[in-house]
């Protein structure tokens, strides 16, 4: 405050109250006053701008209810100064304004830079999020493309389909040789267990994305809770150090739908095509599930003995794909079915870290306002 009344060249009027009644205390309370202001930036502004008075504690009027008035009188007839002297006051006017414009540029240039220090503090938080999320997004993939995280129950429900006599047979020997006999064949093939394979390889998908987004989570937290701002909004906020709650619900339905657009691909490469009528015989859904398997189980070419249950279900697999689309549609097809997954949950893990980026202040947005307030301090400079 005193700094910008010095700036701007005002005349300035301190009253200090509830003095001592004793005249010479007063003088060294007022003395002290003015000693503290020297070193203050009125220190070398004349005694004609800077005036300091005195009010004694306790002179009331004779009613004993109000302050006297000639305690008061110091103040009054600077007012009153001030006040006659109509073309000062138009000199204080513009002296005040002039002060006010030349304070103004230096004002905007603080300013400009407390905005670009939010600017830079808002970009190493988002990078936080932004290196946590990614991370974790990456382990995620790691894997779904392993398939380690599917439990040995659901592989064996889908290897013991599989390695039914009559399918197994039948990619052995190849579906061109036996064609005549796959009617009467598929009559006695079991019931593929399409709807639990789904079922828990869906869940299984949903409950290692949501572990790895709580993960990502908990490391955010932890990064920005070293940090006063950040910090109390975590502690605002205590969902922040875990996934969405709503998380899981949020990726089932979409889930389902990327088995339905596989079954929707399956079918449109089988339209038609006399070699997949075996394949379609199966049902389509039925080899919707083989494809989503193979998504997790994809064995590229080893074998079910050197990585276990996972490539020996996912060995099995990729043969029984194999004889029914031919192996380069039976790669782009999982290929496919891998980049629109992966995608899927890369769109659910950038809506998590938005939690976070919505905290902060657009650094972007921030350093466009720096640029401005700066581009407007120019003239004021110049």
């Amino acid at each position: 405050m005193v700094q910008r009344i010095a700036a701007r060249g005002l005349p300035l009027l301190i009253v200090v109250n509830r003095l001592p009644a004793e005249e010479s205390e007063q003088r060294v309370v007022l003395d002290d006053v003015r000693r503290v202001l020297k070193d203050t930036a009125l220190r070398g502004i004349d005694d004609a701008r800077v005036q300091v008075v005195g009010v004694a504690e306790g002179r009331l009027d004779p009613s004993g209810e109000r302050l006297d008035p000639e305690a008061a009188a110091p103040v009054l007839r600077r007012v009153d100064e001030l006040a006659q002297d109509r073309e000062r006051r138009l000199a204080l006017a513009r002296r005040a304004l002039e002060g006010a414009l030349a304070g103004l540029g230096p004002l905007l240039g603080t300013v400009a830079a407390d905005v670009e220090r939010g600017a830079a503090e808002g970009e190493a938080l988002r990078a936080i999020a932004k290196n946590a999320y990614d991370t974790e997004l990456a382990a995620l993939l790691e894997d779904l493309r392993g398939g380690t995280f599917l439990r040995t129950e659901v592989l064996r429900h889908w290897e013991s389909y599989v390695k039914a006599d009559q399918i197994t047979r039948f990619f052995s020997r190849g579906l061109g040789r036996i064609r005549g006999t796959i009617v009467a064949a598929f009559r006695g093939m079991p019931e593929a267990p399409v709807g639990v394979v789904e079922k828990e390889v869906t869940s299984d998908v949903i409950a290692v994305a949501v572990s790895r987004a709580t993960e990502a989570a908990r490391r955010v937290a932890s990064e920005w809770s070293s940090r006063a701002g950040p910090a109390d909004r975590l502690a605002r906020d205590p969902s922040l150090w875990s996934a969405s709650p709503d998380l899981a619900t949020r990726i089932r339905p979409r889930l389902g739908e990327w088995v339905a657009g596989i079954a929707t691909e399956v079918q449109a490469r089988g339209a038609g095509k006399r070699d997949l009528a075996f394949g379609v015989s199966l049902g389509v859904n039925a080899l919707a599930v083989a494809a989503m398997v193979g998504v997790f189980a994809h064995t590229a070419g080893v074998t079910g003995t050197e990585l276990g249950i996972v490539a020996a279900t996912g060995f099995l697999n990729q043969k029984l794909l194999q004889a029914i689309f031919g192996e380069a549609a039976m790669r782009e097809m999982i290929a496919g079915a891998r980049e629109r997954l992966e995608a899927l949950l890369g769109d659910e893990f950038l809506k998590e870290r938005m939690r976070y980026d919505r905290l902060t202040a657009d650094p972007l947005e921030l350093r466009a306002l720096a640029e401005e307030l700066r581009a407007a301090m120019a003239p004021l400079t110049a």
